[in-house]
């Protein structure tokens, strides 16, 4: 009895009449990928968050973003070779 008064409710209600306007027959799975589908969007939102104070951290901690990425340790020779390297090692 209660499950039918709900049902009926929500078949007056807005959102009722909108979803049988758009020809949705199972509410219940709509609102699921829903959920789903935003879920995607909060995901995406808390990795751009995580990115953005992992970049801060790491330039204030080196006082530059990606020289480190670049750059390799060690730096280059006279040439250009980098130091690290076999072909820059004199024989």
């Amino acid at each position: 009895m209660v499950a039918g008064h709900a049902r009926l409710r929500f078949a007056r209600s807005r959102s009722g009449r909108l979803l049988s306007a758009l020809g949705v027959r199972d509410v219940r799975s709509f609102v699921r990928v829903a959920y789903i589908h935003n879920a995607g969007y909060v995901g995406g939102l808390a990795g751009l968050i995580a990115a953005v104070i992992f970049l801060r951290k790491r330039r204030q901690k080196s006082g530059h973003l990606f020289r480190d990425l670049f750059e390799p340790r060690g730096g280059f020779d006279a040439v250009g070779r980098h130091a690290g390297s076999a072909m820059a090692q004199p024989s």
